[in-house]
């Protein structure tokens, strides 16, 4: 590959908010155990050393998409309806408002839910959709979706719902190490530091 290899692709993709949910298969002629490791590290979903029987490669994305799936079906009755990741901020559009964060809500589980669709889901287009939520939100859509997903994934998180692993996938993450990290950038500490905290309050 020209200017990076697969695992500072797979790093780049994870660290760009629009990209971070592309699931990734790493097909490589490293087979050390080293090499494994770093690039499950990098933020990839599978490792595969060549050769590789097409079977397996199937098999792989099929199992993966099946448990993704089926950790946001169990945990869809215990997210609340929509809550407010902006508390504090006076809307001039409460109307918008409110039908931009139902988008949100009613998709925010899905990780191939992007600022793309929400423009499509409330009418606006991608121009008009940065512009209104910068107003009503003090931020851009896709900080907006994701504030959202972290706010869901910290309801989960105090109610012991599942591992730090579990809850990402349940709130749309389709990479743990970016969910912690972007969980830590908004709450001031790691999912397993607030899951802690909740225990000592109850």
């Amino acid at each position: 590959m020209p200017r990076m290899d697969g695992l500072a692709l797979a790093e780049a993709l994870r660290a760009d908010p629009d990209l971070g949910f592309v699931p990734i298969v790493l097909l490589t002629a490293r087979a050390d155990v080293e090499d494994r490791v770093a690039g499950l590290e990098s933020g990839a979903d599978a490792y595969h050393a060549k050769p590789l029987d097409p079977r397996e490669l199937s098999a792989t994305v099929a199992s993966r998409l099946a448990s993704r799936r089926a950790w946001r079906e169990r945990h869809a009755a215990a997210v609340t309806p929509v809550i407010d990741a902006f508390p504090g901020v006076v809307s001039a559009d409460e109307d918008l408002r409110a039908r931009i964060e139902a988008a949100i809500h009613e998709h925010f589980a899905d990780p191939a839910f992007s600022a793309r669709d929400l423009a499509e889901a409330v009418g606006l287009s991608g121009s008009q959709l940065r512009r209104r939520t910068h107003e009503l939100l003090s931020a851009t859509p896709t900080e907006a979706i994701r504030a959202y997903r972290l706010a869901q994934g910290a309801l989960l998180l105090r109610k012991e719902s599942g591992t730090v692993a579990e809850v990402a996938y349940a709130v749309g993450f389709n990479s743990v190490s970016y969910f912690t990290r972007s969980f830590g950038d908004a709450y001031g500490r790691p999912p397993t530091a607030y899951i802690a905290e909740g225990k000592e309050i109850g």
